[in-house]
């Protein structure tokens, strides 16, 4: 999370929708930004706290939630946590459950591991979660033109493995992750966010 008074807002960085790439990108483009330390509660309190500026507006990015869960899939399926209380590291996915299939196309049981695997690390499970006091959400796909606007210099950093979820499993997904279906939606359909598709990337 990066405050930027160059740029004019504070960016929420939302896990899994390019939040490497576009802090560097900040911090390349203002290097007197403010930079938010991580603490080991960013995922449960990351955004919630009375410290963060409030002269600035808040913005993050919100991604096809089909594709999120894909890349969190991805990305968990590499992640060392711990047991609570223990120094024991487990595989997030690998380990927690006997049968786990390591695989590139999860199905609805696979899901299910996932959901727990969020819910059970991370009060910061979902999308929405991290959004719900952001001023203005952007789409993920978007994040070209965006960059565009501001004269940023994104590179794709920290990229995850190509996963496809099962035509079973996507339900599934859209039941669990409910709101963030709504709240891409929404913003799908924001006028101003319509309007950044016509800046031009040469």
């Amino acid at each position: 999370m990066i405050t930027s008074y160059k740029l004019g807002f504070t960016y929420i960085g939302v896990p899994k929708t390019g939040t490497v790439s576009v802090e560097a990108a900040i911090l390349e483009k203002d290097p007197d930004a403010i930079v938010h330390p991580e603490k080991d509660d960013r995922h449960n309190r990351h955004h919630k706290g009375s410290w963060l500026p409030n002269d600035l507006p808040r913005i993050g990015f919100v991604r096809d939630p089909y594709r999120w869960i894909e890349s969190q899939y991805s990305f968990n399926l590499k992640k060392q946590h711990r047991w609570p209380g223990t120094e024991e590291p487990v595989n997030a996915l690998g380990e927690i459950f006997r049968n786990f299939r390591h695989t590139e196309h999860p199905d609805v049981a696979d899901i299910c591991e996932l959901y727990f695997v969020l819910k059970h690390w991370f009060l910061g499970w979902s999308q929405s979660y991290f959004l719900d006091e952001v001023d203005h959400v952007y789409l993920y796909e978007d994040l070209p033109f965006w960059a565009k606007k501001h004269d940023l210099n994104l590179q794709k950093l920290n990229t995850s493995s190509q996963i496809t979820l099962t035509k079973e499993a996507r339900p599934l997904v859209k039941e669990l992750w409910k709101e963030d279906f709504e709240l891409y939606d929404f913003w799908k359909e924001d006028e101003y966010n319509k309007a950044i598709k016509s800046v031009v990337i040469t």
